[in-house]
């Protein structure tokens, strides 16, 4: 493509999906800048083989929905069965904190590539596909993966000057079953210049992993 040859990257122009995908330049050092947030919440599933005849809990778990969960907790409380919820609701936390982890540790993989410019990493953080969107700061959104690593290839390339300084900030986090998001404030350092991005960035875990599948940043109001 022609626009990866140029100094600066192009992305597409509109916030809407563009057929053509036509491009617009954009410098790659703004991407340097940030905001950050996390929050939690999470799914996993729950089975098993058999009850335990004193609490009527069943044993040998596997994982399951969250959503079976809360179910399961709430026909514990309605039908008083306090012990019960009591056990439910301790499982359900476990599978909450899981999820937030999870993601929390994927977001620290994608910034630990970003901040040393290692594309190999970032080409595997990334979820394979045409479902994938990336948003560079003052551009448009660039849709699949092919053209999402492409945009990367810029912004890690060799005219930046890594390894950069990533801090997060205002870091939020909240997961419902095998999708989780964090919002956060990008505070980053290239060479002597600092510059602030708000960011959002969006994972889905498949067979167990999480890899993202959508990152946006926008220079924050106050840079």
């Amino acid at each position: 493509m022609e626009w990866r040859a140029m100094a600066a990257v192009m992305f597409p122009v509109c916030s809407r999906v563009i057929p053509d995908r036509r491009c617009r330049a954009f410098k790659p050092a703004s991407h340097f800048q940030s905001a950050v947030s996390k929050r939690s919440l999470n799914r996993v599933m729950v089975r098993c083989a058999k009850e335990d005849p004193t609490t009527g809990m069943r044993k040998d778990w596997l994982l399951d929905d969250e959503h079976a969960l809360e179910a399961e907790l709430q026909q514990a409380i309605q039908s008083e069965d306090y012990a019960k919820a009591a056990i439910v609701r301790d499982r359900l936390r476990g599978v909450q904190q899981d999820g937030v982890t999870g993601v929390l540790e994927a977001n620290a993989r994608f910034y630990r590539a970003f901040e040393q410019g290692d594309l190999a990493a970032m080409r595997k953080m990334w979820k394979k596909g045409d479902s994938v969107h990336c948003v560079h700061p003052g551009a448009g959104r660039i849709s699949g993966h092919e053209l999402v690593i492409s945009s990367w290839e810029v912004m890690l390339g060799p005219e930046v000057d890594f390894p950069l300084r990533i801090r997060l900030e205002h870091v939020e986090v909240r997961v419902r079953g095998d999708l989780g998001y964090v919002t956060c404030l990008e505070v980053v350092r290239s060479g002597t210049s600092w510059g602030k991005q708000v960011a959002t960035n969006v994972f889905e875990r498949q067979d167990g992993v999480w890899q993202i599948c959508m990152h946006h940043a926008s220079p924050a109001p106050d840079s």
